[in-house]
């Protein structure tokens, strides 16, 4: 198996820019998602609408920070691994990585289901908006794992010297995003549980993008799932 060329060099700052920039950009477009609901919701559902967004966010951030964590902390184990020639060693830490990430995603999503409503009621909610919060947590809960294997598999393409193909997703599913919430929620008027629907059903075929590229293509990206 070849090395992989891409971060098999002496760091200098045109390298340092070519990985970090794509970074920045896709994740500044990862960030706005929710932005780009909570600006559909209040205009066209209502303001108790918007204040269930408001607080499901923390939810959100819970799992994009456990996303963030299994990503960096794995594909610096996985890098390591790369770059002192083990690439074996490499591909097994990486279908740990995604098996361990799949566990405790689900764990965690399971729980704050069936906690959902003291979950809401804690981080804020009332009686009048708590359909609302759930209406917009639940599509959020139940696709937990794909959205962490979605951070996963971005910081993947920068260990296997891929860091465009981030930024690349993120651009396009920033825009996908703000049509699927128009449509379903200006034109279809499906209110606020198809804007979180909307959100998660983009990171599902996100992610499948990217289980193609990593898997399928994954003799040209030196990392990949190994049975």
């Amino acid at each position: 198996m070849e090395q992989n060329q891409a971060l098999d060099k002496n760091i200098s700052f045109k390298m340092l820019i070519k990985f970090s920039l794509p970074t920045i950009i896709s994740m500044i477009f990862m960030s706005i998602y929710s932005s780009v609901d909570g600006v559909f919701v209040s205009r066209l559902v209502g303001t108790n609408a918007l204040s269930s967004v408001n607080i499901v966010m923390p939810i959100v951030l819970m799992i994009m920070a456990i996303g963030t964590m299994f990503g960096s902390g794995g594909n610096a184990l996985i890098a390591k691994k790369l770059g002192e020639g083990k690439n074996r060693e490499a591909k097994e830490n990486f279908s740990l990585l995604i098996v361990v990430a799949f566990i405790i995603s689900s764990l965690i999503a399971v729980i704050c289901y069936i906690f959902l409503n003291p979950l809401l009621h804690f981080l804020g909610a009332d009686d009048s908006i708590i359909e609302y919060c759930r209406d917009y947590a639940i599509p959020i809960l139940v696709l937990t794992p794909v959205s962490i294997f979605g951070m996963i598999f971005h910081m993947s393409f920068i260990t296997a010297g891929k860091a465009h193909f981030g930024l690349i997703f993120s651009v396009i599913g920033g825009i996908v995003n703000i049509i699927l919430d128009y449509l379903f929620i200006a034109v279809l008027g499906m209110g606020i549980k198809r804007s979180g629907s909307c959100n998660r059903y983009w990171l599902f075929c996100s992610v499948g993008r990217r289980v193609y590229i990593l898997f399928i293509q994954a003799k040209r990206l030196n990392i990949y799932y190994k049975t």
